[in-house]
């Protein structure tokens, strides 16, 4: 049987919804769609409302396109009375697409694991995905596509998994409370890594508790023989530990070890110690020691699926980051580090710490951005930012982006401000930075992905 087919029974009893118009119980559709750009055919097309479009006004568009199902809202029925459209009407359509990714994930004999938290769950996601890949085979391992880890993306990589994937890493993530829950209900894992909880998402979750609480739900919905991975580092463990309940935990930090051993432009170095006392020398080309930490809530979901050592190894040094994460380039010998897909105030100073242990201080040149959505303590972390970057680097060339940055420097010291420009978007920052360097200069950007540093760096 096709991977996609679903019966019409299977989808009444995934949503809870009811079928009408020519719709008979044998009929089958082969896929689900929420896009009726793409090709439709003898596929579900589900119709999603969002902020900014509603997929009930491309119904016939979606018909047009091979659909051979539409799944409608009680209010469109309500309001529609006499569409003679197949429909599969439920009370949210949203809600009913989670639904069917759960019931899909349901019948596939598949491992999932889902991975949330404050910063480093792409990074670790990545790692993770090298890891397996080295134990299964690439095909064998599904892992989140892109930046598609919230309450419709999750759904579609459910539904993008085959008979043949083995594991399934699913990254979700948050900035609203109850969103969490709603994610780990839909994918139910088998482990569940929480990988750091810090102050992202500030302006909607107000308190670090708060953040913590929301992290710890994707724990609700383990399996029953499920693991909940904890970092044992953080000040809130016993918040994340209690809501995991009894399902059986792991405590990167803990259970699983590092050491840091530095690094540079290169790579970095760590040695990693499992539960059973082994200890092994980690050689990798991904930088920091934050990035260890998440290393290590890798190598503990690893261990609990049950790979050896020496394929965790290897996995771990073939791993590489997608995106603008920790990406190095060299343009007319000047190096670009672009950090820029995200940042908070807790990944801002690890990656100026990471630059600590090796950039000499005359070559260096720090562009930071502002970190959005940070609330009620947005000025006072863009400030600890800035005084890390100048207490680490007092001679280093300071570049800020972005109008949190800039009214932190307005209100700096006249000392501090010697060294520092701001600037009120990339645009403006690009011609005068990129004018002012000089060869062998490396230049370090971070800053939320919404202040767009990437423009700053030249094309190769």
């Amino acid at each position: 049987m096709p991977d996609l087919l679903f019966s019409i029974k299977n989808l009444i009893d995934a949503t809870n919804g009811i079928c009408c118009n020519t719709i008979t119980m044998a009929q089958t559709v082969n896929g689900i769609e929420t896009d009726s750009r793409k090709d439709c055919s003898q596929a579900l097309f589900v119709a999603l409302r969002g902020y900014v479009f509603d997929g009930h006004q491309f119904l016939q568009k979606a018909i047009d396109s091979g659909a051979t199902l539409l799944c409608v809202d009680r209010e469109f029925y309500t309001s529609t009375p006499h569409c003679k459209l197949p429909l599969l009407i439920v009370d949210d359509t949203t809600a009913a697409y989670q639904d069917i990714a759960r019931f899909h994930r349901r019948r596939l004999d598949i491992k999932v694991v889902a991975i949330t938290g404050s910063s480093g769950k792409t990074s670790a996601k990545d790692i993770l995905t090298s890891v397996l890949a080295e134990a299964y085979g690439d095909d064998c391992v599904y892992s989140t596509l892109e930046n598609t880890n919230n309450h419709i993306g999750v759904p579609l990589n459910l539904l993008n998994l085959r008979s043949f994937h083995k594991v399934a890493i699913i990254e979700m993530g948050s900035n609203h409370r109850g969103e969490i829950e709603v994610l780990s209900r839909t994918a139910e894992p088998d482990i569940a890594i929480v990988t750091s909880i810090g102050s992202s998402h500030l302006e909607f979750f107000e308190t670090l508790e708060n953040v913590a609480d929301e992290k710890a739900s994707v724990f609700k919905y383990l399996s029953k023989s499920g693991t909940a991975v904890i970092p044992e580092f953080s000040d809130y463990k016993n918040i994340l530990s209690a809501a995991a309940g009894s399902a059986q935990k792991i405590y990167f930090g803990k259970d699983i070890r590092g050491e840091y051993l530095g690094g540079n432009l290169q790579g970095s170095s760590f040695n990693l110690s499992f539960g059973d006392g082994d200890t092994s020398r980690v050689d990798w080309s991904i930088h920091g020691q934050y990035q260890m930490d998440n290393a290590l809530a890798v190598v503990a979901a690893a261990v609990v699926l049950g790979l050896n050592h020496s394929t965790i190894i290897a996995g771990l040094s073939n791993s590489k980051l997608s995106g603008m994460r920790m990406r190095i380039n060299t343009v007319d010998d000047i190096h670009w580090i672009n950090d820029a897909y995200n940042a908070n105030p807790d990944s801002m100073i690890a990656g100026l710490n990471w630059l600590y242990e090796f950039a000499e201080p005359s070559q260096l040149v720090l562009v930071l951005g502002d970190m959005l959505e940070l609330g009620e303590s947005s000025p006072e972390n863009h400030l600890d930012v800035i005084r890390t970057a100048y207490r680490l680097f007092p001679e280093t060339r300071i570049f800020t982006v972005g109008k949190a940055m800039a009214d932190t420097v307005a209100k700096l010291d006249e000392a501090m401000i010697g060294n520092i420009i701001a600037f009120a978007d990339s645009q403006s920052a690009s011609v005068v930075i990129n004018s002012s360097l000089q060869a062998r200069d490396v230049v370090f950007l971070k800053g939320s992905r919404g202040i767009k540093l990437e423009v700053i760096e030249p094309v190769n």
